[in-house]
């Protein structure tokens, strides 16, 4: 059986059930399962309370390797929500989370 049908008819169903349960819960979850070199599959339930540590992990999933998005995405949360990043301040993010009350 290929891999993309067997992540579509058994992994992809059991991903979705943990993720429903761990919403239910407020949990924040993702899987990214590569069942073919370069072809992903991503299941994810986003909580309301999800730290910034685990948000980078849902933007990482989300962009499929392609840093320049996954970058990105971190400085606009880092401009709306200040942050602590040496990187970030280098390249002109001045938020600082030390300036945000």
């Amino acid at each position: 059986m290929h891999n993309e049908t067997i992540y579509d008819n058994e992994i992809a169903p059991q991903l979705l059930a943990i993720a429903k349960r761990c919403e239910e819960l407020g949990m924040p979850f993702v899987a990214s399962v590569e069942y073919e070199t370069g072809e992903t599959g991503r299941t994810e339930a986003q909580a309301q309370n999800a730290s910034p540590k685990q948000l980078v992990i849902h933007w990482a999933a989300r962009c499929n390797g392609n840093v320049d998005a996954l970058f990105m995405a971190i400085d606009k949360y880092a401009k709306e929500h200040g942050h602590s990043s040496i990187v970030l301040q280098l390249r002109g993010n001045d938020n600082l989370a030390s300036e945000q009350g």
